[in-house]
């Protein structure tokens, strides 16, 4: 029997900024946005030979993925400046996906004699 696994792990971000002030005409409310992106990848295969003449392995595939919040770019004149409003960067916090991703697969071998074998397979995706 052997079996193995991997695993990675990405996540988050942080933009601090001078938003457009319509009352004033200038850059001068400052703010920040975060974005909270979280992404993992985990998989894992398992072989068995349970007998000489049976041979199996299963593997499991998981991928969810989600994003909180939007990042402006810095698109102002000024250093670390974005065009526009704090209250609708504000508005943009919420915005976002969840992707929930995972697959599940199999295989048997059955060696009938020396020159034949079944092989069933199977795979389930969510």
């Amino acid at each position: 029997m052997s079996a193995r696994g991997t695993s990675t792990l990405l996540n988050n971000a942080l933009l601090s900024a001078h938003f457009f002030n319509s009352d004033t005409g200038g850059f001068t409310d400052p703010g920040s946005m975060k974005r909270r992106f979280h992404k993992e990848n985990w998989f894992s295969k398992l072989s068995w030979d349970a007998t000489s003449r049976i041979r199996t392995n299963f593997t499991y595939l998981y991928t969810p993925e989600y994003m909180t919040g939007a990042l402006y770019t810095y698109d102002g004149f000024g250093r670390n400046t974005s065009t526009r409003r704090l209250t609708d960067a504000r508005s943009e916090s919420e915005r976002g996906y969840n992707q929930p991703e995972m697959s599940v697969t199999g295989q048997v071998d059955v060696t009938l004699s020396n020159s034949s074998i079944v092989s069933v397979r199977g795979a389930a995706t969510a």
